[in-house]
Formats: C-alpha cells, structure tokens, sequence
C-alpha cells in the first residue's frame, strides 16, 4: 500500500488560487501555519520506500518534508507556512506553480509493501 506523506490530499492550488489568472492582487489575509506529523511501524518482513526530506522556500513561504526510515519505522514531517498578506497580480502565477510543487511533494507516497 502507498501513503501520500501529507496524509490527505492538501489541495493547496484548489483552495487559494483556483483562478489560473488574476486581474486584482489575491487577499490571503492571515499568514498560515500548518504541521503535520506522522510515523508508521510494519511488521518484520516489510519494506517502505520513501521520498526523500526537502525544502522550499519563495517569497510566499517555506515548505519543509522531513522523510526519516530507520528499519521498519518511517517518520514523517510536513510543514508549510504561508507568509504572504498578499499576493500580486505579477507574482500570482508563479505563487500557483509554488503551490501546485508543494502539492506535488505532499502526494508523494511512501511505498509500503509485503
């Protein structure tokens, strides 16, 4: 079985920037922390395959995924916080292809098999 290392589905680019452009700056209005954290223990035997840990930094925030496999235990941590208030009409595509990468790197799966 696979497990996507964000757990579900984040949907970052479908919850702020569903628009594929915009003719005003997009109103975040809060800055945006959020932490995941997860681990797993198989049974002797098994084997998982995980993505490795990476980072990301824009002008729009910092994305962590810290990926850790120690024999039969995986570790997983995500991080993602949103520091922009706003976001330019200018700077909006790029602000989606950074989401859509961080959405990317969340639905990378850790490989689980018997």
């Amino acid at each position: 079985f696979d497990l996507a290392v964000g757990g579900a589905q984040w949907q970052l680019v479908g919850r702020l920037a569903q628009a594929a452009e915009r003719k005003t700056a997009l109103q975040l209005e809060i800055r945006r922390t959020r932490t995941l954290s997860w681990s797993l223990t198989t049974p002797d035997g098994w084997t998982i395959k995980a993505p490795e840990s990476m980072e990301s930094t824009s002008p729009f925030g910092r994305f962590r995924r810290t990926v850790r496999v120690e024999g039969q235990r995986v570790e997983v941590e995500v991080s993602l916080a949103l520091e922009a208030f706003e976001v330019p009409v200018e700077a909006y595509p790029a602000f989606r292809t950074w989401l859509a990468a961080v959405d990317d790197a969340l639905a990378a799966p850790v490989e689980v098999r018997r």
